[in-house]
């Protein structure tokens, strides 16, 4: 499988993020790549004091190799995503694959503030593999959860089935009307910050919308071409249980140490979550899945030319809501426990705690088919399978989840107070132990929408 990146060059974006950087670490230790560009706003030096916030220096030092990687100043919301000329035409005259991983991850922004960092930006990258001369394939790294609009369509008594496949919001058996509607949707959304698509079907948020428009937008550019599109659908994404070492993550950026973080200072004795489930606590599911199975389930269905969605999840490794939350909130410091309290109410409704209005989908349930991953492990060699981490492993996962690193909750809790002196210096009381792991300024994540205040 590896040899398929024989002299290959690979352009990525994204590549300080959680996903981009597990993809950095495993082309350049794993591939046998060519070369390596990443774009990155700061260049060189902005990618490299990123990398040192989560990872050892002997891998970052690994990562920089000149020889094999090349950081290209840039930025995915400015035109030709801000390259100089000379980037561009070098991308444009080298690059074999394409990885978009950036992408904006504020799950509570509104549709017209994600326009520009997730379909917008796509875009712009779409347009340049196009252009480019000898390119195989365009990667986009998309969400399990841009169809999570199906779950409100069911009668709450069993999991939605989400298959790897596109779901368009309007159906036309004509491919022209099809492609006529899709482009006066987009339209609407650029002219009016919505449209009548996102309107009537209800996501949990915009941000699942926008994915779910970006994947059609591309399906309909790449139709013409003879260049492969990858969708990569991730479900929620966990510390890796392997590389480039277990537990490595990006704390705020994983939603469970920001749930968790959430929790571990909230007054409320009860969490306020919706569900049409009649047992939320046993029949909710939760797929957490492991950064590096992600990254390799990325790296393996572009080597063996698999075109279209594809899921990257726990599949039968995922957690019931029971589960997940007897291994959350662990170091609560509070006298008095924490209980959800479901509620039959919209994933949208203002009577939900804040962590149920950031993460409506505890009370869902969704099975990702992964067909596609199952049939190509079985071409792979016993030698290729010890070398490639496709699935979770139920232990480590489930152990994981239960033992995060307590400076790694602290980051998410020191970011949600920060602008409350006073709370800040109660919560410290409280975690001493964990507040002497403090670190610095903390990266865009979903940690802005919750604030001391409303927990």
């Amino acid at each position: 499988m590896w040899e398929f990146y024989t002299g290959k060059i690979v352009f990525i974006t994204g590549g300080s993020g959680f996903v981009g950087t597990a993809v950095v670490y495993r082309l350049v230790t794993q591939a046998p790549v060519a070369h390596l560009y990443i774009l990155c706003r700061g260049g060189l030096l902005g990618l490299i004091q990123k990398w040192r916030e989560y990872l050892p220096p002997n891998i970052v030092k690994q990562m920089i190799d000149p020889r094999i990687v090349t950081v290209l100043e840039g930025d995915v919301l400015q035109p030709d995503v801000g390259l100089s000329m000379d980037d561009l035409a070098l991308v444009r005259e080298r690059a074999h694959i394409i990885v978009h991983s950036a992408s904006s991850i504020a799950l509570l922004s509104s549709l017209s503030k994600l326009v520009m960092p997730i379909i917008d930006a796509t875009g712009r990258l779409a347009h340049l593999a196009l252009e480019c001369k000898h390119l195989e394939c365009f990667a986009f790294i998309s969400s399990a959860y841009a169809n999570s609009n199906l779950f409100p369509q069911t009668d709450g008594t069993s999991e939605v089935v989400v298959q790897e496949s596109l779901y368009p919001l309007y159906y036309s058996a004509n491919i022209d009307e099809r492609h006529k509607s899709l482009q006066q949707e987009w339209s609407e959304v650029r002219k009016t910050g919505s449209s009548a698509a996102f309107e009537s079907h209800d996501f949990p948020w915009a941000y699942a919308y926008a994915k779910h428009l970006t994947e059609r937008l591309l399906a309909f550019t790449f139709a013409s071409s003879d260049k492969r599109l990858l969708i990569l659908r991730p479900s929620i994404i966990e510390p890796a249980q392997c590389f480039p070492y277990r537990g490595f993550c990006r704390p705020t950026s994983t939603p469970h140490i920001i749930a968790e973080a959430a929790g571990a200072i909230s007054v409320a004795p009860a969490i306020r979550l919706a569900s049409r489930f009649k047992n939320p606590n046993q029949d909710s599911t939760i797929d957490y899945v492991p950064v590096d199975v992600v990254v390799d389930r990325l790296l393996v269905h572009l080597a063996l030319g698999t075109a279209g969605p594809v899921h990257a999840v726990a599949g039968d490794a995922r957690m019931s809501f029971q589960d997940s939350w007897s291994r959350t909130f662990k170091h609560r410091k509070l006298p008095w426990s924490l209980r959800p309290k479901w509620l039959s109410k919209s994933w949208h409704s203002k009577d939900l705690h804040p962590i149920g209005r950031v993460y409506p989908i505890m009370g869902a349930g969704f099975k990702f088919v992964e067909d596609q991953s199952m049939i190509i492990w079985q071409q792979l060699s016993e030698s290729e399978r010890s070398k490639i981490h496709m699935f979770a492993d139920k232990d480590k996962l489930y152990h994981d989840h239960e033992h995060m690193r307590e400076d790694h909750l602290w980051i998410c809790i020191a970011h949600l107070i920060k602008r409350r002196k006073l709370t800040r210096r109660l919560v410290q009381l409280l975690y001493h132990s964990l507040a002497s792991t403090e670190s610095g300024e903390m990266g865009e994540s979903d940690c802005h929408c919750m604030t001391s205040k409303s927990l």
